[in-house]
């Protein structure tokens, strides 16, 4: 009698300690501790938007950097960022249930630390399923189908006239048809090759040169004319072209090309599908209590449903500009994301075209699907990099480009104030045959 005494007055004490916890974590017992990266920073910093949503919702926010000045919010067109980047799936409206977001932080923290974008998912109905896709571009310019009369597509056909009498090499380049030119072709020197392969390059490059070619030598020598036919395989890959966090983040099809994470709930979090909050407990009997503790547990130490987005230091990958992360962009897109954006649309039949609406290339994503594959929920994040603290610690959305402030720094005019290239700007950028374009492609280095 006394042995049981004892054991229940065992499980009332942890019983009142885990509610003591409850009651000074705030609303969710369960919930993270909320990420504010402002730990070091001024007092008089605006962190409002900073702080991590709770757990029943749908969201995705940074995680925090000490000393590190960094926002997650929902993407406003002027003022203040008030809104955390969260969604709350049950909103009857589907447009309460589709965001865009942006997390704000500076260049060289970006640089050196790199990013770490955590999503949280709730147990909901509306979310059996989710997809995840990070951001990809054409680091180099790559063969697509454009709709034109004369496609950047690798050629068809090649045919090379080998006078070794007169001393007289060439070599010229088809469609499919066998009489268009294919202007994207480089032969000289006795050589030639696609206009994808970046390989000769220095640095040298990848071959995004994919698929065969048809090549016809006709060969002139002191014994006569001979012509000779094969078939020849370019070598290379058309995803080889890619870069950004999709290619070390997602899994790959075997054309080189990221494909978006799906995962099944049920599967992460099944022991979590009643999960109550703490202001939905009943405090007995105790039983109640061995129940939550079980559950707190799978969701705490197992974090079975929150996922991330993690890219470590720039500077350790090589990589001079933020471009490679740093995927915020105004206006018109860049042409590294909208000719990958084109060249679903040629490669995919109609109703067939997932790049737009499960890997679109601009955005870190995240997608609530039911079990048939039809979307709830999307939320899509850029981050973007400001040049000078003192803009950013204002915590407003920039309207006079404030995030790419130029010119020297005040008390070091030898320094610029614009460190690292972003895709604000186009320097840097050029196309396969190594023209200037402020539309082309980052190439090396990034």
């Amino acid at each position: 009698m006394s042995f049981y005494i004892n054991a229940k007055k065992m499980e009332l004490h942890y019983f009142m300690l885990l509610l003591i916890i409850i009651l000074l974590s705030g609303p969710l017992g369960c919930s993270k501790k909320a990420s504010v990266s402002t730990s070091d920073t001024p007092s008089t910093i605006d962190t409002t938007g900073d702080i991590q949503p709770s757990n029943n919702y749908l969201w995705v926010h940074h995680k925090a950097v000490s000393g590190a000045l960094r926002y997650t919010h929902k993407e406003v067109t002027s003022g203040t960022w008030p809104d955390q980047c969260k969604v709350d799936l049950d909103a009857s409206s589907p447009a309460d249930r589709d965001i865009m977001c942006i997390t704000e932080t500076s260049e060289l923290d970006l640089m050196h630390v790199g990013m770490n974008l955590e999503y949280n998912v709730p147990a909901h109905i509306k979310c059996p399923y989710v997809f995840s896709m990070a951001p990809y571009f054409f680091q180099y310019e790559a063969p697509r189908n454009d709709g034109t009369a004369t496609p950047p597509l690798e050629p068809a056909n090649v045919e090379v006239i080998d006078d070794q009498l007169l001393g007289n090499w060439s070599a010229t380049a088809t469609y499919t048809d066998g009489t268009t030119p294919n202007p994207y072709f480089v032969a000289q020197s006795g050589q030639y090759n696609c206009g994808f392969d970046y390989r000769n390059r220095k640095p040298a490059g990848p071959n995004c040169c994919e698929g065969y070619y048809n090549l016809k030598t006709t060969t002139t020598t002191t014994d006569g004319t001979t012509i000779t036919n094969a078939r020849v395989d370019w070598a290379g890959l058309r995803g080889n072209c890619l870069a950004g966090p999709a290619l070390s983040l997602n899994p790959r099809f075997d054309n080189g090309f990221p494909m978006p994470i799906a995962w099944r709930m049920s599967e992460q979090v099944d022991t979590m599908s009643n999960f109550k909050t703490s202001s939905d407990i009943s405090f007995s009997p105790v039983d109640n209590f061995k129940i939550f503790q079980n559950k707190l547990t799978t969701l705490e130490d197992k974090k079975l449903n929150f996922g991330n987005f993690e890219i470590g230091s720039l500077f350790n990958q090589k990589l001079g500009t933020t471009r490679f992360l740093a995927n915020y962009t105004k206006g018109s897109t860049p042409r590294p994301y909208q000719d990958l954006i084109d060249y679903y649309q040629f490669e995919h039949p109609p109703g067939y075209n997932f790049l737009e609406n499960y890997m679109d290339p601009r955005y870190f994503t995240i997608l609530c699907t039911n079990s048939t594959e039809e979307v709830s929920a999307r939320i899509r994040v850029q981050i973007r990099e400001w040049n000078t603290l003192p803009e950013l610690t204002l915590a407003t959305e920039p309207t006079a480009d404030e995030d790419d402030i130029s010119g020297n720094e005040t008390d070091f005019p030898e320094f610029p104030n614009h460190d690292y290239y972003d895709w604000e700007d186009t320097s840097g950028l050029e196309r396969w045959n190594q023209t200037p374009s402020t539309s082309g492609y980052p190439g090396a280095g990034l």
